[in-house]
């Protein structure tokens, strides 16, 4: 088998097959990188809001601390209170009690005072009329 020589034609039509994939290739490129550029601008945006969302949570773990700490301080600050006002809370108690005890032992007095001089008078007036009459 003898090698043959291409003759200009075909090498120019080559040529022609060579630079019309490489235009093609050159296209698709083009293409993927703008969908590339698309994608890296939408992950720009999303990192954007990746930000200022973790911002925003740091916001709020910062206040969330805050507010658990005067939860704590303001606990302190109650028990404090509560146990500087258990002995007068414990007096009024005695002074309630013992004003609620001389009301009723007015109050029995009276009712029996009333009681013993209703049966006197009804006594009376039945022993009366026996003698009287």
């Amino acid at each position: 088998m003898a090698i043959r020589k291409p003759k200009m034609e075909e090498i120019a039509n080559k040529n022609d097959i060579i630079k019309d994939l490489s235009d093609l290739v050159n296209a698709n490129c083009a293409i993927l990188n703008n969908k590339l550029d698309a994608i890296n601008d939408h992950l720009a945006r999303l990192n954007g809001k990746v930000a200022e969302h973790e911002e925003k949570i740091i916001e709020t773990l910062i206040e969330r601390a805050r507010n658990r700490e005067a939860q704590i301080n303001f606990k302190k600050i109650m028990e404090e209170t509560v146990d500087d006002y258990e002995p007068r809370l414990q007096k009024l108690e005695e002074e309630y009690i013992s004003k609620k005890s001389l009301i009723k032992f007015w109050i029995t007095s009276i009712s029996l005072f009333s009681a013993i001089v209703g049966i006197i008078f009804v006594l009376y007036k039945i022993f009366f009329e026996k003698m009287i009459g």
